[in-house]
């Protein structure tokens, strides 16, 4: 866990919801274009980022950097489509967050002060969150992004995980909260983190 000061505690906060947003939306636009329209009629088309939230992904993602967003329902799209629509999601997550990362590394630029050191620092927090969050949810269980994968290799397995998701997600907060997902993954979310702020830092 962050030794999480006041101040980068909402910075976070702040950072996960406009995650959450980023990556909800690239979810059900990725969706729609792939002809599946069940998380638009849910009502995941929504500039509300607490309508793409998941709570316990959420507090992982402020306290330990790796977390995951609300699920979204896609019945009957081939496996392919499920494909191109998670890895879709990750990599157009990616490129919103360099693009954001450089729009906020531009506006610090132009502030005063204390305020430019405020966005400046939001812009790296943002970018290392996302980097956790995309390193994580590539794998293909739910109820990571790559979740979706789950039916194309294996329908039994899938039908488990969504019987026991309580379970299932209890047990990927437990692998977070004691370090192990941190241990693997730590090296890609670096990797991630750095080649985000080399694009937009620099």
């Amino acid at each position: 866990m962050l030794d999480l000061s006041f101040q980068q505690l909402l910075l976070r906060a702040g950072g996960v919801l406009l995650l959450s947003l980023v990556h909800g939306i690239a979810l059900v636009l990725i969706a729609r274009a792939l002809g599946n329209k069940r998380p638009q009629y849910e009502g995941r088309l929504t500039i509300n980022p607490f309508q793409h939230l998941d709570v316990l992904g959420a507090m992982a993602l402020i306290l330990f950097s790796y977390g995951w967003g609300r699920p979204v329902e896609v019945d009957g799209m081939s496996p392919r489509k499920r494909l191109f629509l998670a890895l879709g999601s990750l990599l157009a997550t990616l490129l919103v967050t360099l693009l954001l990362a450089n729009a906020l590394w531009s506006l610090g630029a132009i502030f005063p002060g204390s305020t430019a050191a405020t966005v400046t620092a939001f812009a790296r927090i943002y970018s290392e969150i996302a980097a956790g969050f995309i390193a994580l949810n590539w794998f293909p269980l739910l109820p990571l992004t790559g979740g979706l994968l789950m039916p194309a290799i294996s329908r039994p397995l899938s039908n488990w995980a969504r019987r026991h998701h309580v379970l299932v997600t209890l047990c990927l907060l437990a692998l977070i909260l004691s370090g192990a997902v941190g241990r693997v993954l730590d090296p890609l979310r670096l990797a991630l983190t750095s080649f985000i702020s080399a694009a937009s830092f620099a």
